[in-house]
């Protein structure tokens, strides 16, 4: 490998920061690997979402609402609950706006449904 001063050579060598292998890295545009593997990058991934959670403390005042679920993954029985009244309400908005002929086939869909049942159950 040729050394130059002032540049850099490439491939350049790196150390994974799960395993701590070695692995080389061609130049490429965009920011440069930190793992050597994508079963190393799971790991960090997955290390990561963990951290993110044990951090995330669901406040007293969003017990039992979907921000508790959704924002701060809370798994409550009350967090539980409001994610699936909050599902099944979507469920059967969804099916009422859907619109079909006599024979069975499809006329319309909406294609959003309306949160009212967010305005009334938080």
């Amino acid at each position: 490998m040729k050394i130059m001063l002032g540049k850099r050579s490439w491939p350049k060598i790196r150390k994974c920061v799960v395993c701590s292998e070695t692995f080389t890295v061609e130049k490429r545009a965009g920011a440069q690997p930190i793992t050597c593997s994508s079963e190393c990058q799971r790991i960090r991934r997955n290390a990561k979402i963990a951290e993110w959670r044990s951090k995330a403390q669901c406040p007293e005042h969003l017990h039992g609402t979907i921000t508790g679920y959704n924002t701060y993954h809370c798994d409550c029985d009350e967090c539980r609950k409001a994610e699936r009244l909050y599902m099944r309400e979507r469920r059967n908005q969804k099916k009422e706006l859907t619109n079909y002929a006599d024979n069975g086939e499809l006329i319309s869909v909406s294609a959003t449904v309306t949160p009212v049942f967010l305005s009334e159950h938080q």
